[in-house]
């Protein structure tokens, strides 16, 4: 007897059954079992595929978040802390270990209200700026809400480290002012 497996609406694979040990026919109930068999293993096979394409796309954004540049924390909406990417850390000079599955007030009490305030918010709210206290880094923060189709899950902090342009900027600007007073002696 040959029993298809099916999954995702297409044959994966077969079940082989030799001769019985004692010589019988399949009768109908025989072949019924062998039929609800393949269901269950064809479920078995399905849910192991399923998993292995879950565990992929976690994966995958997993090492997406961590690598790209923005510091990134995302929250449910309890405001728990539920994702932090080494980008964050470096940036708030906060470890992960710290902050995840902790109230947002753990990454600083600017962001914590931010984040809070976007939670409570029902449209997107403009970026905003300022130097942390604790690392005197130049941060700007986005903010967005996270919903599937109108289930609301949390929000998420985008957070750039701005400290290197400004910096730059106040370096030009003494350069500028240099250039202005040697200019005003010169003439």
């Amino acid at each position: 007897v040959i029993v298809p497996l099916q999954a995702r609406g297409s044959i994966i694979g077969w079940l082989f059954f030799g001769h019985r040990v004692t010589g019988q026919r399949f009768d109908y109930n025989d072949l019924e079992g062998l039929m609800l068999l393949a269901e269950h293993v064809s479920t078995v096979l399905e849910n192991a595929l399923l998993y292995e394409e879950v565990t992929l796309q976690k994966t995958l954004a997993e090492t997406l978040l961590k690598s790209i540049p923005p510091g990134i924390i995302a929250t449910d909406e309890e405001a728990m802390v539920r994702w932090f990417n080494p980008t964050a850390e470096r940036i708030l000079g906060i470890a992960a270990a710290d902050a995840l599955n902790h109230p947002i007030e753990a990454a600083g009490s600017r962001l914590a209200a931010f984040l809070r305030e976007t939670l409570d918010a029902k449209v997107n709210l403009p970026a905003q700026q300022w130097i942390d206290p604790i690392t005197r880094r130049s941060l700007s923060v986005e903010t967005r809400r996270l919903v599937d189709k109108k289930t609301p899950l949390g929000a998420v902090a985008v957070v750039h480290d701005l400290t290197a342009e400004a910096n730059l900027r106040q370096k030009q600007d003494l350069v500028d002012r240099a250039a202005f007073w040697t200019d005003l002696a010169a003439s």
